[in-house]
C-alpha cells in the first residue's frame, strides 16, 4: 500500500477514477509542485455514505451504522496516523 506523509502533500482535487473499478481519484499535490494521485473506493461496493463533494456514487449509500462499524474495524490497520492512503481516503469520503 502506499503512504505519503502529509506533511509534504496538499489534497488538491477528487474526481471520477479512470480505473475500472474504482470510484474516486485524489490528486496530491507535493512542497516542490509534483502531482501524485491515489485511487479510492471499489464501483461494484456500497459504501456508508459519500462525502466527496463529487457525489457520483451517491446511489450506493447504505446508512448501517453496524456495517460501517464491521468496515472501520477490518480496515482501521491500514491507516497510519499522519500518512495519506487510499484506506485513509476510503474512510474519510467514503465510511
Amino acid at each position: 500500500m502506499v503512504y505519503l506523509k502529509m506533511k509534504l502533500f496538499k489534497v488538491n482535487n477528487i474526481y471520477k477514477s479512470p480505473i475500472k473499478h474504482k470510484k474516486y481519484r485524489v490528486a496530491l499535490v507535493h512542497k516542490n509542485g509534483t502531482v501524485k494521485t491515489m485511487d479510492f473506493g471499489d464501483k461494484r461496493y456500497e459504501h456508508y455514505r459519500d462525502k466527496t463533494n463529487v457525489k457520483l456514487y451517491k446511489y450506493l449509500d447504505h446508512n448501517d451504522r453496524v456495517r460501517r462499524k464491521r468496515y472501520i474495524a477490518r480496515h482501521k490497520m491500514h491507516i497510519k496516523k499522519g500518512y495519506y492512503s487510499p484506506s485513509y481516503f476510503s474512510m474519510k469520503y467514503l465510511w
